[in-house]
């Protein structure tokens, strides 16, 4: 996840560089968006086993970090490592210097939820497709006719 790091010093720089504006609010949303959407399906192919084979649930305390009952799982922790600068790095880009406490929770609320909601929707989407090849092959084993007698 080193390459948040430099995505933020770039950002950063380009900022400077510009005036405010609604040019500020493009460059921050084509930044943002991009930094999640990468840092989802890094995290979903890096843990794709054991995402497909948890309930979907799974991937709620491994974002948050936090489980109501008992430690989180080797992989949970893996990808709250993982999930936690990107979310730093959205908050700090997005409120900046001058943020209150409850605005920077609020923003890692909401970076949250949609973090869940892209590797939710990337694990149900790879488990129908899945679906859709074993009913296929059924479907195919069902038209095959028997030659001869056995």
């Amino acid at each position: 996840m080193r390459w948040l790091t430099k995505w933020r010093k770039k950002w950063r720089k380009k900022r400077r560089e510009q005036s405010g504006g609604t040019d500020d609010l493009l460059a921050l949303s084509r930044t943002v968006g991009p930094m999640i959407e990468r840092t989802s399906q890094e995290i979903f192919r890096e843990h794709r086993e054991a995402l497909l084979s948890e309930p979907i649930t799974y991937i709620v305390p491994a974002v948050w970090g936090a489980r109501k009952e008992g430690p989180l799982t080797d992989t949970q922790t893996a990808i709250h490592r993982d999930v936690l600068p990107l979310i730093q790095t959205v908050v700090h880009l997005v409120s900046g210097e001058g943020a209150t406490p409850a605005q920077e929770h609020a923003l890692g609320y909401l970076v949250r939820g949609l973090v869940v909601s892209k590797i939710t929707y990337l694990i149900v989407s790879t488990q129908n497709q899945m679906l859709s090849r074993q009913c296929q092959a059924v479907s195919e084993l069902a038209a095959i006719e028997p030659v001869g007698r056995a």
